[in-house]
Order: structure tokens, then C-alpha cells, then sequence
């Protein structure tokens, strides 16, 4: 049934889970299907390529190649532009408080996930030689590089964000307006294609789990 959605709505980004549906993202658009059956209750077509896209209540919260949001609702066919994002965002990740997007130039943004307001911008990810460094005044400069891939399960402070140097960094957003550097793993020898957080048996902890390709 996958590897229908993709035929139908182009490559498969990302699949997704909300209260009542299981989501396939395609660059082409979203399909809602049936979480037993798996089949297709709902096909919302995009205009601009569909670059990722994570649950948002009921609805479905997507960015597209554009820089926008768009909204997907099960009970409409057409999405609805919700905002510009003032540049090409790549990854996007939701909990019930925050809205997190990755974007170009080393970009993660800060919304809030009730009425999408702006909260901030995480700090772009260390150049060479300052893998030291941990709030924003300890980077003066920073990589062209991407952010294509961000988690953050809403279970505690910290986002997990993935970069196209092949660096990976987690973020503490205790505060959402000064946001630090919790740790960083840098320059794997292969590309990251994914991360998802996992519940650690031990209290507090998070385990993750990354899909490397050598």
C-alpha cells in the first residue's frame, strides 16, 4: 500500500500517525488511510513539492519546497496555506506545545504550535574547530550546510536535529528564547537519512535510533 501513495503523490518523504489516520507524504501530497485496512480515505494534492510533514491535532502540518505551510485537514481534498516561513524549509516536527522546522542555511525555527506564532531561532550548528562551543554567542560563524531532519517527542526539553554535513546535534530549548547546545556527534562517515526518539527503560533517557548509510 506504500508503494502505491508514492506512485500516486510521487517520492515518499516521511509516513506519520494522528488520532484517527496513518499519513503518507509524497512530494506530490498527502494520502490519509485507514489504520487497519490501509485504505486510502483521503488524497491531498500539492502544487509545490511536499518536503516533510508531522501531526498537528486532528490535521496534518506540512512544509513545502516554497517555504510555507500548509495544512492538511481529513475532511478537506485541498490544503490550506497557513504562512509563508520566509525560506525553504526541509524537516518539520510537532508536539502539542511546539512546532519545529529545519531549513536551509543551518536554520531550525521555533513556533508555537497553538497559533503558529514565531518563538525563536535555534543557533546554527558549529564550524570547524568550535565543537566546543554551546550557546549563540560562542558561534561567530557556521557552515553552509542544511537542516533535513528534526525530532522533538515533547517528553523532555531537548530537540534532535540532523544536518546535511553529516553532524548531529541535540538542542535544549528549557528556555525557547535562549536555546543552548546539549551535545553534539559530528561528521559521521555516512549520510543520515532518518532519527526517531525512543523510550529508554531508564527513567529520563532517551534512546535514538539513527538509519546511517555508509
Amino acid at each position: 500500500m506504500l508503494r502505491l501513495a508514492s506512485r500516486c503523490l510521487g517520492q515518499l518523504r516521511c509516513v506519520a500517525w494522528t488520532e484517527k489516520y496513518f499519513i503518507s507524504c509524497g512530494d506530490e501530497g498527502l494520502v490519509f488511510w485507514d489504520p487497519i485496512s490501509l485504505d486510502a480515505r483521503k488524497y491531498c494534492e500539492v502544487i509545490s513539492p511536499l518536503c516533510d510533514a508531522a501531526p498537528l491535532n486532528r490535521c496534518v502540518l506540512g512544509v513545502s519546497a516554497t517555504g510555507n505551510f500548509l495544512l492538511f485537514d481529513p475532511e478537506c481534498p485541498v490544503a490550506s496555506r497557513v504562512m509563508p516561513l520566509g525560506g525553504q524549509a526541509l524537516a518539520i516536527s510537532s508536539t502539542s506545545d511546539f512546532v519545529i522546522t529545519g531549513c536551509v542555511d543551518g536554520l531550525a525555527r521555533l513556533f508555537r504550535a497553538t497559533d503558529l506564532v514565531y518563538v525563536d531561532t535555534l543557533p546554527r550548528p558549529p564550524p570547524l574547530g568550535l565543537f566546543s562551543a554551546t550557546s549563540r554567542g560562542d558561534l561567530p560563524a557556521y557552515p553552509a550546510t542544511q537542516c533535513i531532519r528534526i525530532v522533538h517527542d515533547g517528553s523532555s526539553t531537548r530537540v534532535f536535529a540532523i544536518y546535511a554535513d553529516r553532524s548531529f546535534l541535540i538542542w535544549d530549548i528549557d528556555d525557547p528564547c535562549a536555546v543552548v547546545k546539549h551535545r553534539s556527534f559530528l561528521h559521521h562517515i555516512g549520510s543520515i537519512w532518518d532519527l526517531q526518539c525512543l523510550e529508554s527503560p531508564s527513567a529520563d533517557k532517551i534512546a535514538l535510533s539513527l538509519a546511517l548509510c555508509p
